[in-house]
Protein backbone atom coordinates (compact mmCIF):
# COMPACT_ATOMS: atom_id res chain seq x y z
CA UNK A 1 0.00 0.00 0.00
CA UNK A 2 1.38 3.15 -1.21
CA UNK A 3 2.32 5.52 1.76
CA UNK A 4 -0.92 8.23 3.11
CA UNK A 5 1.10 10.79 4.49
CA UNK A 6 -1.21 13.60 5.11
CA UNK A 7 1.54 16.38 5.54
CA UNK A 8 3.10 15.50 2.18
CA UNK A 9 -0.19 15.36 0.59
CA UNK A 10 -0.96 19.07 2.10
CA UNK A 11 2.24 20.51 1.08
CA UNK A 12 2.38 18.67 -2.62
CA UNK A 13 -1.46 20.30 -3.47
CA UNK A 14 0.04 23.72 -3.59
CA UNK A 15 1.95 22.47 -7.05
CA UNK A 16 0.49 19.62 -8.80
CA UNK A 17 -1.30 21.52 -11.71
CA UNK A 18 -1.24 20.50 -15.22
CA UNK A 19 1.31 22.20 -17.61
CA UNK A 20 0.45 24.82 -19.25
CA UNK A 21 2.13 26.23 -22.24
CA UNK A 22 0.49 29.57 -24.62
CA UNK A 23 -0.14 28.83 -28.46
CA UNK A 24 2.54 30.29 -30.53
CA UNK A 25 2.97 33.05 -32.27
CA UNK A 26 3.09 33.73 -36.13
CA UNK A 27 2.91 36.44 -38.49
CA UNK A 28 -0.31 35.91 -39.39
CA UNK A 29 -1.82 36.88 -36.19
CA UNK A 30 -0.31 40.81 -37.24
CA UNK A 31 -2.10 40.78 -40.52
CA UNK A 32 0.74 41.71 -41.81
CA UNK A 33 0.98 44.93 -40.68
CA UNK A 34 5.09 44.43 -39.14
CA UNK A 35 7.95 43.49 -41.45
CA UNK A 36 9.57 40.25 -40.41
CA UNK A 37 13.37 38.50 -41.21
CA UNK A 38 14.43 35.21 -39.92
CA UNK A 39 18.01 35.29 -38.79
CA UNK A 40 18.81 38.91 -38.59
CA UNK A 41 22.30 38.76 -37.98
CA UNK A 42 23.79 42.52 -36.84
CA UNK A 43 27.85 42.88 -36.43
CA UNK A 44 30.30 46.12 -36.83
CA UNK A 45 30.56 45.43 -40.43
CA UNK A 46 27.52 45.03 -41.63
CA UNK A 47 25.41 47.71 -39.09
CA UNK A 48 25.72 50.56 -41.27
CA UNK A 49 23.87 48.77 -44.33
CA UNK A 50 21.20 47.43 -42.62
CA UNK A 51 21.06 51.12 -41.78
CA UNK A 52 20.86 52.30 -45.65
CA UNK A 53 18.51 49.07 -45.97
CA UNK A 54 15.68 51.08 -43.15
CA UNK A 55 16.23 47.43 -41.20
CA UNK A 56 18.00 49.94 -38.39
CA UNK A 57 17.40 53.67 -37.80
CA UNK A 58 20.39 55.91 -35.99
CA UNK A 59 23.54 56.76 -36.25
CA UNK A 60 24.73 54.44 -33.11
CA UNK A 61 25.86 56.85 -31.15
CA UNK A 62 25.11 57.05 -27.15
CA UNK A 63 22.89 60.54 -27.93
CA UNK A 64 21.40 58.89 -31.75
CA UNK A 65 21.46 54.56 -30.81
CA UNK A 66 21.07 52.17 -33.42
CA UNK A 67 16.95 51.35 -33.52
CA UNK A 68 15.32 48.22 -34.24
CA UNK A 69 11.29 48.67 -33.58
CA UNK A 70 8.44 47.06 -34.71
CA UNK A 71 9.51 43.99 -36.21
CA UNK A 72 8.72 40.02 -36.10
CA UNK A 73 11.87 38.05 -36.29
CA UNK A 74 12.33 34.40 -36.79
CA UNK A 75 14.81 32.07 -35.16
CA UNK A 76 14.17 28.24 -36.62
CA UNK A 77 18.13 27.03 -36.07
CA UNK A 78 19.97 30.30 -35.43
CA UNK A 79 18.82 32.80 -33.01
CA UNK A 80 16.39 35.21 -34.44
CA UNK A 81 18.37 38.55 -33.61
CA UNK A 82 22.22 37.89 -32.95
CA UNK A 83 24.25 41.42 -32.24
CA UNK A 84 27.73 40.97 -32.01
CA UNK A 85 30.64 43.81 -30.95
CA UNK A 86 27.43 46.58 -31.80
CA UNK A 87 27.26 48.83 -29.50
CA UNK A 88 24.25 51.82 -28.53
CA UNK A 89 21.66 49.87 -29.80
CA UNK A 90 17.64 49.66 -28.45
CA UNK A 91 15.55 46.70 -29.80
CA UNK A 92 12.04 47.77 -29.20
CA UNK A 93 8.42 46.11 -29.59
CA UNK A 94 9.36 43.53 -31.40
CA UNK A 95 8.16 39.94 -31.39
CA UNK A 96 10.24 36.72 -31.76
CA UNK A 97 9.04 32.85 -32.62
CA UNK A 98 10.36 30.43 -34.08
CA UNK A 99 8.89 30.91 -37.82
CA UNK A 100 6.13 31.14 -40.21
CA UNK A 101 3.76 28.17 -39.42
CA UNK A 102 6.69 26.21 -37.51
CA UNK A 103 5.51 23.67 -35.04
CA UNK A 104 9.18 23.21 -33.26
CA UNK A 105 10.56 24.80 -30.89
CA UNK A 106 13.17 27.71 -32.48
CA UNK A 107 16.54 28.35 -31.00
CA UNK A 108 17.38 31.07 -29.53
CA UNK A 109 15.17 34.91 -28.83
CA UNK A 110 18.58 37.43 -28.82
CA UNK A 111 21.60 36.88 -28.41
CA UNK A 112 24.09 39.65 -27.83
CA UNK A 113 27.89 39.08 -27.32
CA UNK A 114 30.94 42.22 -26.67
CA UNK A 115 28.45 45.12 -26.41
CA UNK A 116 27.70 48.09 -24.35
CA UNK A 117 25.06 50.33 -23.87
CA UNK A 118 22.07 47.72 -25.10
CA UNK A 119 18.13 48.68 -24.52
CA UNK A 120 15.71 45.80 -25.13
CA UNK A 121 11.89 46.58 -24.14
CA UNK A 122 8.56 45.58 -25.08
CA UNK A 123 9.49 42.15 -26.72
CA UNK A 124 7.60 39.32 -26.90
CA UNK A 125 9.44 35.86 -27.31
CA UNK A 126 7.18 32.67 -28.19
CA UNK A 127 8.06 29.49 -28.65
CA UNK A 128 12.16 29.76 -28.30
CA UNK A 129 14.82 26.82 -26.85
CA UNK A 130 15.88 30.49 -25.24
CA UNK A 131 15.02 33.81 -24.90
CA UNK A 132 17.64 36.54 -24.75
CA UNK A 133 21.64 35.50 -24.02
CA UNK A 134 24.05 38.24 -23.26
CA UNK A 135 27.65 37.61 -23.37
CA UNK A 136 30.47 40.86 -21.62
CA UNK A 137 27.85 43.30 -22.38
CA UNK A 138 28.30 46.44 -20.17
CA UNK A 139 25.14 48.00 -19.71
CA UNK A 140 21.91 46.23 -20.36
CA UNK A 141 18.67 47.32 -19.85
CA UNK A 142 15.84 44.91 -20.50
CA UNK A 143 11.73 45.50 -19.69
CA UNK A 144 8.84 44.67 -20.45
CA UNK A 145 9.25 41.19 -21.79
CA UNK A 146 7.19 38.16 -22.39
CA UNK A 147 8.66 35.15 -22.68
CA UNK A 148 7.68 31.42 -23.73
CA UNK A 149 10.83 29.37 -23.59
CA UNK A 150 11.27 25.47 -23.04
CA UNK A 151 10.09 24.47 -19.98
CA UNK A 152 13.02 21.69 -19.29
CA UNK A 153 16.21 23.69 -20.26
CA UNK A 154 15.04 27.20 -21.34
CA UNK A 155 15.85 30.25 -19.60
CA UNK A 156 14.16 33.85 -20.28
CA UNK A 157 17.39 35.59 -19.62
CA UNK A 158 21.11 34.67 -18.94
CA UNK A 159 24.11 36.63 -18.26
CA UNK A 160 27.49 35.53 -18.44
CA UNK A 161 30.27 38.56 -17.78
CA UNK A 162 27.77 40.83 -17.61
CA UNK A 163 27.92 44.72 -15.92
CA UNK A 164 25.55 47.57 -15.03
CA UNK A 165 22.99 45.61 -15.85
CA UNK A 166 18.96 45.92 -14.84
CA UNK A 167 15.96 44.03 -15.37
CA UNK A 168 12.19 45.38 -15.24
CA UNK A 169 9.11 44.04 -15.75
CA UNK A 170 9.79 40.67 -16.84
CA UNK A 171 6.85 37.87 -17.18
CA UNK A 172 8.03 34.46 -18.16
CA UNK A 173 4.83 32.11 -18.87
CA UNK A 174 6.81 29.06 -20.33
CA UNK A 175 10.21 27.86 -19.07
CA UNK A 176 12.80 29.15 -16.15
CA UNK A 177 13.42 32.85 -15.04
CA UNK A 178 17.14 33.99 -14.59
CA UNK A 179 20.65 32.45 -15.07
CA UNK A 180 23.60 35.01 -13.63
CA UNK A 181 26.94 33.51 -13.99
CA UNK A 182 30.66 35.21 -14.63
CA UNK A 183 34.01 35.30 -13.21
CA UNK A 184 33.84 38.61 -10.90
CA UNK A 185 31.72 39.72 -8.36
CA UNK A 186 29.89 42.89 -10.11
CA UNK A 187 28.98 40.16 -12.71
CA UNK A 188 26.08 38.87 -10.19
CA UNK A 189 25.29 42.93 -9.26
CA UNK A 190 22.20 42.45 -11.22
CA UNK A 191 19.41 45.02 -10.41
CA UNK A 192 15.76 42.86 -11.00
CA UNK A 193 12.64 44.29 -9.98
CA UNK A 194 9.00 43.15 -11.00
CA UNK A 195 10.01 40.30 -12.26
CA UNK A 196 7.32 37.31 -12.43
CA UNK A 197 6.98 33.45 -13.10
CA UNK A 198 3.58 32.58 -14.04
CA UNK A 199 1.23 29.60 -12.33
CA UNK A 200 1.45 26.95 -14.94
CA UNK A 201 -1.95 26.56 -14.96
CA UNK A 202 -3.48 29.76 -14.69
CA UNK A 203 -1.23 32.09 -16.47
CA UNK A 204 -3.02 35.73 -14.67
CA UNK A 205 -1.43 34.34 -11.34
CA UNK A 206 2.19 34.95 -11.14
CA UNK A 207 4.88 34.51 -8.08
CA UNK A 208 7.50 36.86 -7.93
CA UNK A 209 10.98 35.99 -8.81
CA UNK A 210 13.38 37.21 -5.85
CA UNK A 211 16.88 38.22 -6.48
CA UNK A 212 19.44 39.43 -3.62
CA UNK A 213 23.20 40.19 -4.12
CA UNK A 214 25.50 41.05 -1.05
CA UNK A 215 23.26 40.31 1.95
CA UNK A 216 24.09 39.86 5.31
CA UNK A 217 21.47 37.45 5.43
CA UNK A 218 18.29 36.19 3.57
CA UNK A 219 15.93 34.62 5.13
CA UNK A 220 12.76 33.50 4.02
CA UNK A 221 10.33 32.19 7.04
CA UNK A 222 6.22 33.81 6.49
CA UNK A 223 4.33 32.48 9.47
CA UNK A 224 1.26 29.98 9.52
CA UNK A 225 -0.94 33.23 9.30
CA UNK A 226 0.20 33.73 5.71
CA UNK A 227 -1.72 33.15 2.50
CA UNK A 228 -0.57 30.08 0.62
CA UNK A 229 -0.13 31.83 -2.51
CA UNK A 230 1.66 34.36 -0.48
CA UNK A 231 4.14 31.71 0.24
CA UNK A 232 5.14 30.59 -3.76
CA UNK A 233 7.80 32.05 -5.52
CA UNK A 234 8.97 32.23 -8.93
CA UNK A 235 12.28 31.46 -8.49
CA UNK A 236 15.48 32.63 -6.13
CA UNK A 237 18.89 33.80 -6.58
CA UNK A 238 21.58 34.61 -4.21
CA UNK A 239 24.72 35.77 -4.53
CA UNK A 240 27.67 36.94 -3.03
CA UNK A 241 25.63 36.78 0.85
CA UNK A 242 25.98 35.42 4.00
CA UNK A 243 23.76 32.66 5.38
CA UNK A 244 20.34 31.95 3.50
CA UNK A 245 17.85 30.18 5.27
CA UNK A 246 14.69 29.04 3.32
CA UNK A 247 11.75 27.60 6.06
CA UNK A 248 8.10 26.71 4.69
CA UNK A 249 8.20 28.08 1.70
CA UNK A 250 7.56 27.31 -2.12
CA UNK A 251 9.23 27.73 -5.42
CA UNK A 252 8.21 27.31 -9.07
CA UNK A 253 11.44 27.36 -10.48
CA UNK A 254 15.34 27.20 -9.64
CA UNK A 255 16.65 27.76 -5.90
CA UNK A 256 20.53 29.31 -6.82
CA UNK A 257 22.68 29.76 -3.81
CA UNK A 258 26.42 30.96 -5.05
CA UNK A 259 29.01 32.38 -3.30
CA UNK A 260 27.57 32.79 -0.17
CA UNK A 261 28.15 31.71 3.55
CA UNK A 262 25.63 29.12 4.04
CA UNK A 263 22.34 27.61 2.57
CA UNK A 264 19.69 25.74 4.93
CA UNK A 265 16.58 24.44 3.85
CA UNK A 266 13.53 23.39 5.62
CA UNK A 267 10.04 21.89 5.14
CA UNK A 268 10.50 23.71 1.66
CA UNK A 269 9.02 22.67 -1.85
CA UNK A 270 10.16 23.14 -5.42
CA UNK A 271 8.42 22.24 -8.32
CA UNK A 272 8.94 23.00 -12.52
CA UNK A 273 12.55 23.78 -12.06
CA UNK A 274 16.20 23.18 -13.71
CA UNK A 275 18.90 23.37 -10.92
CA UNK A 276 16.01 22.61 -8.14
CA UNK A 277 18.03 23.59 -5.86
CA UNK A 278 21.88 24.62 -6.63
CA UNK A 279 24.78 25.64 -4.49
CA UNK A 280 27.96 26.72 -5.59
CA UNK A 281 30.81 27.87 -3.97
CA UNK A 282 28.89 27.71 -0.86
CA UNK A 283 30.94 25.92 2.15
CA UNK A 284 27.93 24.76 4.19
CA UNK A 285 24.87 23.66 2.60
CA UNK A 286 21.87 21.72 4.18
CA UNK A 287 18.63 20.46 2.44
CA UNK A 288 16.12 19.06 5.35
CA UNK A 289 12.59 17.55 5.09
CA UNK A 290 11.92 19.29 1.96
CA UNK A 291 10.45 18.18 -1.54
CA UNK A 292 11.63 18.58 -5.43
CA UNK A 293 9.91 17.54 -8.20
CA UNK A 294 10.24 17.45 -11.98
CA UNK A 295 13.52 19.39 -12.29
CA UNK A 296 16.94 18.32 -14.09
CA UNK A 297 18.63 18.31 -11.57
CA UNK A 298 17.25 17.95 -7.05
CA UNK A 299 19.71 19.04 -5.64
CA UNK A 300 23.18 20.33 -7.28
CA UNK A 301 26.08 21.04 -5.43
CA UNK A 302 29.27 22.37 -6.77
CA UNK A 303 32.73 23.46 -4.58
CA UNK A 304 31.55 23.10 -0.87
CA UNK A 305 32.85 21.97 2.37
CA UNK A 306 30.01 20.35 3.92
CA UNK A 307 26.39 18.68 2.46
CA UNK A 308 23.61 17.10 3.91
CA UNK A 309 20.98 15.89 1.83
CA UNK A 310 18.42 14.43 4.62
CA UNK A 311 14.79 13.36 4.93
CA UNK A 312 13.79 14.81 1.29
CA UNK A 313 11.37 13.51 -1.54
CA UNK A 314 12.87 14.21 -5.11
CA UNK A 315 11.07 13.09 -7.66
CA UNK A 316 11.00 12.85 -11.24
CA UNK A 317 14.51 14.16 -12.07
CA UNK A 318 17.62 13.71 -14.57
CA UNK A 319 19.76 13.38 -11.12
CA UNK A 320 18.48 13.42 -7.74
CA UNK A 321 21.19 14.31 -5.70
CA UNK A 322 24.29 16.04 -7.98
CA UNK A 323 27.50 16.76 -5.93
CA UNK A 324 30.93 17.82 -7.48
CA UNK A 325 34.19 18.48 -5.39
CA UNK A 326 32.71 18.39 -2.06
CA UNK A 327 34.71 17.71 1.42
CA UNK A 328 32.26 15.68 3.45
CA UNK A 329 28.45 15.26 3.00
CA UNK A 330 25.87 12.66 4.07
CA UNK A 331 22.99 11.64 1.83
CA UNK A 332 20.51 9.90 4.14
CA UNK A 333 16.91 8.51 4.39
CA UNK A 334 15.80 10.22 1.14
CA UNK A 335 13.31 8.74 -1.18
CA UNK A 336 14.34 9.76 -4.61
CA UNK A 337 12.13 7.86 -7.39
CA UNK A 338 11.86 8.27 -11.01
CA UNK A 339 15.31 9.41 -12.15
CA UNK A 340 16.26 9.46 -15.83
CA UNK A 341 20.03 9.15 -15.09
CA UNK A 342 21.13 8.55 -11.60
CA UNK A 343 19.35 8.76 -8.48
CA UNK A 344 22.97 10.05 -6.38
CA UNK A 345 25.64 11.40 -8.60
CA UNK A 346 29.19 11.92 -6.65
CA UNK A 347 31.85 13.17 -8.96
CA UNK A 348 35.26 14.45 -7.39
CA UNK A 349 33.84 14.34 -3.89
CA UNK A 350 35.48 12.61 -0.42
CA UNK A 351 34.29 11.34 3.00
CA UNK A 352 31.00 10.62 2.47
CA UNK A 353 28.24 8.68 3.72
CA UNK A 354 24.99 7.53 1.42
CA UNK A 355 22.73 5.82 4.19
CA UNK A 356 18.80 4.25 4.26
CA UNK A 357 17.60 5.81 0.95
CA UNK A 358 14.98 4.61 -0.99
CA UNK A 359 15.87 4.86 -4.31
CA UNK A 360 13.37 3.47 -7.02
CA UNK A 361 12.49 3.46 -11.10
CA UNK A 362 16.42 4.83 -12.02
CA UNK A 363 16.72 5.17 -15.35
CA UNK A 364 20.76 4.57 -15.78
CA UNK A 365 22.51 3.29 -12.28
CA UNK A 366 21.19 4.30 -8.92
CA UNK A 367 24.11 5.20 -7.26
CA UNK A 368 27.58 6.48 -9.16
CA UNK A 369 30.36 7.47 -8.20
CA UNK A 370 32.99 9.22 -10.61
CA UNK A 371 36.70 9.56 -10.59
CA UNK A 372 37.92 11.66 -7.84
CA UNK A 373 35.79 10.12 -5.39
CA UNK A 374 36.60 8.14 -2.37
CA UNK A 375 36.20 7.39 0.98
CA UNK A 376 32.54 7.32 0.51
CA UNK A 377 30.55 4.57 2.73
CA UNK A 378 27.46 3.20 0.43
CA UNK A 379 25.26 1.05 3.50
CA UNK A 380 21.50 0.15 4.18
CA UNK A 381 20.31 1.32 0.58
CA UNK A 382 17.16 0.28 -1.13
CA UNK A 383 17.88 0.74 -4.66
CA UNK A 384 15.24 -0.92 -6.66
CA UNK A 385 14.15 -1.01 -10.38
CA UNK A 386 17.06 0.37 -12.38
CA UNK A 387 16.94 0.36 -15.93
CA UNK A 388 13.22 0.48 -16.23
CA UNK A 389 12.65 4.13 -17.45
CA UNK A 390 15.67 4.47 -20.20
CA UNK A 391 17.46 3.04 -22.73
CA UNK A 392 20.60 3.79 -20.87
CA UNK A 393 23.73 0.94 -19.55
CA UNK A 394 22.01 0.59 -16.18
CA UNK A 395 22.90 -0.92 -13.02
CA UNK A 396 22.55 -1.01 -9.29
CA UNK A 397 25.57 1.16 -8.54
CA UNK A 398 28.71 2.35 -10.29
CA UNK A 399 31.92 2.82 -8.72
CA UNK A 400 34.87 4.56 -10.81
CA UNK A 401 36.67 6.09 -7.61
CA UNK A 402 38.57 4.47 -5.00
CA UNK A 403 38.87 3.41 -1.17
CA UNK A 404 34.88 3.40 -1.42
CA UNK A 405 32.47 0.69 0.70
CA UNK A 406 29.68 -0.79 -0.39
CA UNK A 407 28.00 -2.96 2.18
CA UNK A 408 24.81 -4.44 3.47
CA UNK A 409 22.22 -3.06 0.57
CA UNK A 410 19.36 -4.06 -1.21
CA UNK A 411 19.11 -4.73 -4.74
CA UNK A 412 16.17 -5.65 -6.12
CA UNK A 413 14.16 -7.33 -7.50
CA UNK A 414 16.71 -9.58 -9.46
CA UNK A 415 18.40 -9.98 -5.97
CA UNK A 416 21.90 -11.11 -6.21
CA UNK A 417 22.51 -14.95 -5.25
CA UNK A 418 25.83 -13.82 -3.75
CA UNK A 419 28.42 -10.67 -3.50
CA UNK A 420 27.54 -7.77 -5.86
CA UNK A 421 30.20 -6.79 -7.78
CA UNK A 422 29.58 -3.31 -8.78
CA UNK A 423 30.63 -1.53 -12.28
CA UNK A 424 33.48 0.17 -12.45
CA UNK A 425 36.88 0.77 -12.52
CA UNK A 426 37.21 0.70 -8.56
CA UNK A 427 36.18 -3.16 -8.54
CA UNK A 428 34.04 -2.54 -5.13
CA UNK A 429 31.92 -5.26 -4.38
CA UNK A 430 29.13 -5.35 -1.97
CA UNK A 431 29.86 -8.37 -0.18
CA UNK A 432 26.49 -9.15 1.87
CA UNK A 433 23.81 -8.03 -0.32
CA UNK A 434 20.61 -7.89 1.63
CA UNK A 435 17.60 -10.38 0.56
CA UNK A 436 15.05 -7.76 2.03
CA UNK A 437 13.98 -4.52 1.49
CA UNK A 438 15.32 -2.55 4.65
CA UNK A 439 12.67 -0.09 6.32
CA UNK A 440 13.43 3.71 6.00
CA UNK A 441 13.24 6.66 8.59
CA UNK A 442 11.57 9.60 7.17
CA UNK A 443 10.46 12.71 9.17
CA UNK A 444 8.51 15.78 7.85
CA UNK A 445 7.21 19.10 9.66
CA UNK A 446 3.57 20.17 9.58
CA UNK A 447 2.74 23.01 6.54
CA UNK A 448 2.53 25.26 9.25
CA UNK A 449 5.69 24.44 11.18
CA UNK A 450 8.60 27.11 11.00
CA UNK A 451 11.73 25.39 12.29
CA UNK A 452 13.21 28.91 12.34
CA UNK A 453 11.00 30.75 15.06
CA UNK A 454 9.10 28.31 16.64
CA UNK A 455 9.76 25.57 19.81
CA UNK A 456 7.03 23.49 19.10
CA UNK A 457 7.19 21.61 16.04
CA UNK A 458 4.71 19.38 14.80
CA UNK A 459 6.48 16.86 12.90
CA UNK A 460 5.10 13.76 11.08
CA UNK A 461 7.34 10.14 10.83
CA UNK A 462 7.01 7.56 8.55
CA UNK A 463 8.69 4.04 8.20
CA UNK A 464 8.82 3.22 4.25
CA UNK A 465 10.10 0.36 2.13
CA UNK A 466 9.66 -1.04 -1.26
CA UNK A 467 6.56 -3.83 -1.49
CA UNK A 468 8.15 -6.70 -4.46
CA UNK A 469 4.53 -7.57 -4.90
CA UNK A 470 3.50 -4.45 -6.13
CA UNK A 471 7.44 -2.84 -7.32
CA UNK A 472 6.02 0.12 -5.25
CA UNK A 473 6.33 2.18 -2.19
CA UNK A 474 4.81 0.96 1.27
CA UNK A 475 4.53 2.29 4.24
CA UNK A 476 4.80 0.15 7.27
CA UNK A 477 1.70 0.28 10.33
CA UNK A 478 1.91 0.02 13.76
CA UNK A 479 5.35 0.83 14.36
CA UNK A 480 7.56 2.44 17.47
CA UNK A 481 9.66 5.75 17.26
CA UNK A 482 11.41 7.79 19.73
CA UNK A 483 12.22 10.97 19.40
CA UNK A 484 14.02 13.57 22.08
CA UNK A 485 14.18 9.66 24.24
CA UNK A 486 10.21 9.85 24.60
CA UNK A 487 8.31 7.36 22.71
CA UNK A 488 5.98 7.29 20.29
CA UNK A 489 3.88 4.88 18.07
CA UNK A 490 1.26 5.21 15.67
CA UNK A 491 -2.57 5.15 16.26
CA UNK A 492 -3.97 1.05 15.18
CA UNK A 493 -3.04 0.47 11.61
CA UNK A 494 -2.21 3.61 10.93
CA UNK A 495 1.24 4.83 8.75
CA UNK A 496 2.17 7.60 10.05
CA UNK A 497 2.74 9.06 13.52
CA UNK A 498 2.03 13.24 13.85
CA UNK A 499 2.91 14.94 17.04
CA UNK A 500 4.06 17.97 18.40
CA UNK A 501 7.37 17.93 20.28
CA UNK A 502 9.38 20.81 21.89
CA UNK A 503 13.05 21.30 20.01
CA UNK A 504 15.90 20.64 22.22
CA UNK A 505 18.85 21.60 21.45
CA UNK A 506 20.09 22.10 17.76
CA UNK A 507 18.87 19.06 16.26
CA UNK A 508 15.74 16.66 15.95
CA UNK A 509 16.84 13.33 16.69
CA UNK A 510 14.41 10.70 15.76
CA UNK A 511 15.31 6.85 16.28
CA UNK A 512 13.72 3.71 15.00
CA UNK A 513 15.66 0.14 16.11
CA UNK A 514 19.01 1.22 15.36
CA UNK A 515 18.31 4.08 12.95
CA UNK A 516 18.72 7.13 13.64
CA UNK A 517 17.75 10.72 11.85
CA UNK A 518 19.28 13.57 13.06
CA UNK A 519 17.99 16.76 11.62
CA UNK A 520 19.74 19.90 12.48
CA UNK A 521 17.64 22.92 13.13
CA UNK A 522 18.85 26.91 12.77
CA UNK A 523 19.52 29.08 15.98
CA UNK A 524 15.77 30.94 16.49
CA UNK A 525 15.33 34.56 15.20
CA UNK A 526 14.34 37.26 16.98
CA UNK A 527 10.85 39.00 17.20
CA UNK A 528 12.38 42.04 15.95
CA UNK A 529 13.76 40.05 12.95
CA UNK A 530 10.85 38.21 12.28
CA UNK A 531 8.78 41.36 11.75
CA UNK A 532 11.53 42.14 9.20
CA UNK A 533 10.92 39.01 7.59
CA UNK A 534 7.48 39.07 7.53
CA UNK A 535 7.20 42.80 6.27
CA UNK A 536 9.39 41.46 3.23
CA UNK A 537 7.03 38.34 2.74
CA UNK A 538 3.95 41.15 2.50
CA UNK A 539 5.57 43.55 0.45
CA UNK A 540 5.82 40.66 -1.77
CA UNK A 541 2.35 39.63 -1.27
CA UNK A 542 1.21 42.98 -2.02
CA UNK A 543 3.49 42.86 -5.69
CA UNK A 544 2.08 39.86 -6.74
CA UNK A 545 -1.90 41.36 -6.32
CA UNK A 546 -1.11 44.75 -7.79
CA UNK A 547 0.45 43.06 -11.09
CA UNK A 548 -1.90 40.21 -11.84
CA UNK A 549 -3.36 41.72 -15.10
CA UNK A 550 0.50 42.65 -16.19
CA UNK A 551 0.57 39.74 -18.60
CA UNK A 552 -2.93 40.80 -20.42
CA UNK A 553 -1.66 44.17 -20.16
CA UNK A 554 1.68 43.57 -22.23
CA UNK A 555 0.69 40.99 -24.62
CA UNK A 556 -2.20 43.69 -26.43
CA UNK A 557 0.26 46.25 -26.44
CA UNK A 558 2.60 43.54 -28.23
CA UNK A 559 -0.16 42.71 -30.83
CA UNK A 560 -0.88 46.78 -31.05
Amino acid sequence: MKTKSLLIILVMLLFLTAAFIPANISAEEYNGTRPTKEHLYINETNVKDLVTEGVLKGSGTPEDPYVLENYVLYGPVLPALWIVNVSNIVIRNVVISPGKNESNWGRTGITIQNASNVVIEDVTISYMMQGIIAYNVHGLKVSKISAVVNPDMGYAIQLFNCTEVEIKSVDVLSGHVLLVDGTKKENFDVKVEDVYKSDPKDPTIKYPYLYFFSKDSVILSPGELTKDIERIYGGMFVAFSGRVILDGVYFYDDVIVVNSESLGVWNTGIRNARFGIMAKNVPSVGVYSSWIYNAIYGVYVENSDSVNVKSCIINYTSWGVFLINVNSFNVSNNYIRRSTSNAVYIDHSRNGTITHNLILNVGSYGIWLSQGTENVSITWNNIYMVGRISELTTGYGADYGRNNSWDHNFYGPMVPSGPYNVTGSAKSCDKHPLNDSIPILRVSFGKNTFVLRESALFVGVEVITVNDTTNDIEALRNFTVTIYGKKYSTPENSTIITTYVERQGDALTVRYGSQELVIPLPEKISKRSYRIVAYVLLGAGIALLVTGIYMNRQQKKGRK
